[in-house]
């Protein structure tokens, strides 16, 4: 009788275990972390790789990635100028990325960062890269991602674009072979390259056109 009753309830985990595989309901996985997932919150930010714009900090983004950056406040002619973390290749969702995330920070703060930072490394752009300090990191890591910096590993299409991301509304040509692609509403743009890596730059949608008069002129490449 014992065997009996083994038996019996043998059987009825194969059945529950077949119903959950091949049954009629489907079966679906969400992916999430996609470069076109790009929500706008109550507040007027954006939400993308589970990063909002201005709220989420470096220490936060560090963690969901579960990587540790490369952080370096870069000075210009007239003083310091951004706060930047560069993630090199990093697996985002299901794809692998370059990643860079412009930190919010004042004038005040980066000038602090500024004294004690490494030593200067020029850039293409003409302004110096500095290595942030173990001293400055501790208020640095927690301080708002203002924007992100996305690379593909992959070549993206234009018709790709198109089907994930919509219809710009409108392109700006950047040289003979790449053209920006704008997003106002996503806070988005998108640098499609057909010789090269294509760049996505996000940022709120209300810091969109501050953005945007920055394609006028090409920006430093990454490293």
């Amino acid at each position: 009788m014992k065997k009996i009753i083994l038996g019996l309830i043998g059987l009825i985990l194969v059945a529950v275990v077949a119903i959950w595989l091949f049954g009629r309901e489907p079966k679906t996985m969400q992916v999430e972390d996609l470069p076109w997932q790009v929500e706008r919150t109550p507040t007027g930010s954006t939400r993308v790789f589970s990063i909002i714009l201005g709220q989420t900090s470096l220490d936060e983004a560090s963690r969901h990635f579960n990587k540790v950056p490369e952080i370096a406040v870069f000075l210009g002619a007239q003083g310091p100028e951004s706060i930047e973390a560069y993630f090199g290749k990093t697996r985002v969702g299901v794809f692998d990325a370059k990643v860079v995330l412009s930190l919010a920070a004042s004038s005040e703060i980066m000038a602090k960062v500024a004294e004690t930072a490494g030593e200067p490394e020029p850039m293409p752009s003409g302004s110096w890269k500095r290595p942030v300090s173990e001293v400055a990191l501790e208020t640095v890591i927690q301080l708002p991602i203002k924007s992100i910096t996305y690379v593909p590993s992959v070549q993206y299409e234009s018709d790709i674009v198109l089907r994930r991301f919509g219809e710009p509304s409108d392109k700006l040509q950047h040289n003979e072979h790449s053209e920006y692609w704008f997003y106002p509403d996503l806070g988005l743009v998108i640098l499609l390259d057909m010789e090269g890596k294509e760049i996505l730059q996000y940022v709120a949608p209300d810091d969109f056109e501050e953005l945007r008069s920055q394609m006028v002129t090409p920006g430093p490449a990454l490293p």
